[in-house]
């Protein structure tokens, strides 16, 4: 690796390489599931609507992810193909990859800089939810934007350093709120810069220039809950672990970048830089950063759960970049024998995990499901989606496959904000099911995830239980097929 800092063409040829390896492995990945799911139809749709209606949904339901829906709305200009509307998704995490690169090789050296884009290409979770039609992989490329900007800010301070800080970490925000958590970890970290280093004047000045910028997004969380994260169950203390694993790329991969992490800070120990005097915190603060970056998100959303659970570990992927970077400062002190070894290790156990989540239950396949319902209606039929939600996954698909199939009856509105199980939610349910005996023949029930094998879904099994119950005293159920993550049972009247 040492003729990398002698050639800079070779660099720059090793990195093409990492990104053509990692665009080969997104693709054959995005071919792999080709159905788009309930809340990726969500986005195109969300993204496709008139300016008016598109700004007052964002500012009543989804601010959380309103730069994202920016970007998708002239993306889909292209076309709105599965391929498509994920392709924008893919490459914005190549972007990742490359901005990585860029962050490590400025904080640790070029052979870190690729190692660390390397271990981003080769990331199970990266690749999973870069590629899907979500803000997830534009959420990661900003934390790391964002954060290369922050680095800049802090070894050369200047206002328009710092002004770019606020406005980018602002920009982040507002692609995914938890990267709010990844902009207190920056601030964290200086503390170990040392408090003379600090430059206090423009510190300040973007901390309150960002808090200006993110009070709508303050007001949003506080007064427009409308059950988004209502599914979500309490932590454990083992919760972190399962956060670390995850941005790992699994649980099999997590013992392998908790090795390079340690071989890192133990070097950093070894070379004096953990103690380093004031005049070298710079090298000090710089491992600081990243461990600041990858711990703090988790353990502020963890503990903040505990009183209002609101955490799923993918709204912490902001965190996958650090422990790339992290890892790959311990992969360079390697040998050459055993950092190819790890390599091998981390992309074998990648491909596993990406293997096992294909073949579980965590795609729909609203693709064959719509399909089904398309081609066997009759006239006199009707649908009945539930959950709520749900529908932009068979609206999607409906609209693809033709126009003049039956009416959805429930929900009345193709982007359903109400999540949350309330007793007025049951009540409309109840009441659409009462009034469709004598107005339809046929009845086609489309459950989504009906399973009650998990805590969050558990409450809606029981009320899909319920709705076939209520259906079964005036129809008699002629038909059931069960396709990924989506159910369609058949009801005609008796």
């Amino acid at each position: 690796m040492a003729v990398l800092h002698r050639h800079g063409g070779s660099r720059y040829a090793a990195l093409l390489t990492i990104v053509s390896v990692a665009t080969a492995i997104r693709i054959a990945f995005l071919l792999r599931n080709l159905s788009l799911t309930t809340d990726e139809a969500t986005s195109v749709v969300i993204s496709q609507l008139p300016w008016h209606s598109f700004i007052a949904h964002l500012a009543s339901y989804e601010a959380n992810m309103a730069v994202y829906y920016l970007a998708l709305r002239p993306w889909l200009l292209i076309g709105s193909s599965e391929g498509i509307v994920r392709a924008l998704s893919v490459v914005l995490s190549l972007l990742a990859v490359v901005a990585l690169y860029v962050l490590t090789t400025r904080l640790f050296g070029t052979r870190a800089g690729l190692l660390s884009a390397t271990l981003l290409a080769l990331n199970a979770t990266h690749i999973e939810y870069g590629g899907q039609a979500r803000a997830y992989g534009l959420y990661i490329l900003l934390s790391v934007l964002t954060s290369l900007v922050f680095c800049t800010a802090v070894e050369r301070p200047t206002g328009r350093r710092w002004t770019l800080y606020a406005f980018l970490g602002a920009i982040t925000a507002y692609t995914h709120f938890y990267a709010v958590l990844t902009l207190v970890s920056h601030y964290a970290s200086l503390l170990a810069l040392g408090l003379r280093r600090v430059p206090w004047r423009w510190v300040m000045a973007s901390g309150v220039l960002l808090t200006v910028l993110l009070l709508p997004a303050v007001l949003f969380v506080l007064l427009r809950d409308v059950g988004q994260v209502s599914l979500l169950g309490r932590p454990g203390v083992s919760s972190v672990i399962g956060a670390l694993a995850v941005l790992s790329g699994g649980i099999v991969a997590l013992p392998v970048y908790a090795f390079l992490c340690a071989v890192a800070v133990v070097g950093a120990w070894r070379d004096g830089v953990i103690l380093s005097p004031a005049s070298e915190s710079v090298k000090r603060w710089r491992y600081a950063f990243l461990i600041c970056w990858l711990i703090i998100p988790i353990v502020v959303a963890v503990a903040i759960s505990f009183v209002r659970p609101t955490l799923a570990f993918r709204y912490l992927l902001g965190s996958v970049p650090p422990l790339g970077a992290l890892a790959a400062v311990g992969l360079a002190r390697l040998g050459l024998v055993m950092g190819t070894t790890c390599i091998v290790l981390i992309l074998g156990l990648s491909a596993h995990v990406l293997k096992a989540r294909y073949e579980g239950r965590a795609w729909e396949n609203w693709s064959e499901a719509t399909r089904l319902v398309q081609t066997q209606a009759k006239f006199g039929d009707a649908v009945f989606i539930f959950a709520g939600h749900a529908r932009p996954g068979f609206e999607y698909y409906s609209s693809r496959y033709g126009d003049g199939g039956p009416p959805i009856v429930y929900p009345q509105s193709v982007l359903a904000p109400v999540r949350r199980l309330t007793p007025a939610h049951q009540d409309l349910v109840r009441q659409t099911l009462e009034r469709l005996p004598g107005q339809y023949a046929r009845v086609w029930l489309v459950l989504s995830d009906d399973d009650d094998r998990y805590e969050r879904v558990s409450t809606r099994y029981a009320v899909s239980l319920l709705i076939r119950g209520n259906l079964s005293t005036s129809y008699r159920a002629v038909q059931e097929h069960r396709f990924r993550g989506v159910t369609v049972l058949l009801f005609a009247a008796r």
